[in-house]
């Protein structure tokens, strides 16, 4: 069997911008044609303003979608317990099992980092940092912010703040096999050791990552993903 999904992130949904809306929707009417999958996963950063008439909405908007599950994670500038109090198909479960025997481990890195860090920063809870230690079957993290360092200086300013502990954490089982994040709006591949992290695209809008400061760009997407024996392929989608 084989396991097909899809990754959304950064749609910076705002039911009083129009432009959030129509990128969305393109989204959305581009999966309806591919039609056949199993899931559908959002990486956070969903809503730009983390109140509930803008989650709803955001739901509303996968109503015309086929009946699959969607799993979301929260972004720095979402509110988890709002989400988890707005939504009622879509899933913030922290785990998704496969037919094809690997795991989903849905991180969030939304919390709010201890020392002062820019606006856009998080944090991963020591609890679910500990956790990593107990995956014993081929697992895929999902998370908002890479959990490797990718793109420009200005950027890795907006990470993890406690990111070193958690991927020597990662490193450290060999289970884990693979990263899937957002954040960065921007289609990045890094491989280290023998885990491969792949960074999404925004549905919104694109981030140049060639320029010292972060610079807004008209490239945005989504990523198809395919699990078969134990082995994730990732699909760059462009819009």
């Amino acid at each position: 069997m084989t396991f097909k999904a899809y990754l959304i992130s950064d749609c910076h949904y705002d039911i009083n911008n129009q432009y959030s809306l129509t990128s969305l929707r393109k989204v959305i009417k581009e999966i309806q044609v591919r039609d056949d999958f199993d899931a559908i996963f959002i990486a956070g950063d969903i809503c730009n303003s983390p109140k509930h008439e803008h989650y709803v909405a955001f739901e509303q908007e996968f109503n015309e979608v086929s009946n699959k599950p969607i799993y979301a994670i929260a972004g720095n500038h979402d509110d988890l317990e709002q989400m988890k109090r707005s939504f009622f198909r879509i899933s913030t479960d922290n785990k998704v099992e496969t037919a094809e025997n690997v795991d989903f481990i849905l991180m969030d890195s939304s919390k709010k980092p201890y020392e002062p860090m820019p606006l856009g920063a998080g944090r991963v809870s020591q609890r679910d940092i500990k956790a990593l230690s107990q995956i014993t079957k081929t697992s895929i993290i999902l998370i908002h912010h890479p959990i490797f360092t990718v793109g420009n200086d200005t950027f890795q300013t907006l990470g993890i703040e406690n990111r070193s502990q958690l991927a020597d954490e990662v490193l450290n089982n060999e289970h884990i096999r693979y990263i899937l994040c957002g954040h960065g709006h921007y289609f990045i591949q890094i491989n280290k050791d023998h885990v491969t992290q792949y960074m999404s695209p925004s549905s919104c809008y694109g981030f140049d990552h060639s320029m010292d400061k972060l610079e807004k760009t008209s490239l945005k997407g989504f990523l198809s993903i395919e699990i078969q024996n134990d082995e994730l392929t990732v699909e760059n989608v462009d819009l």
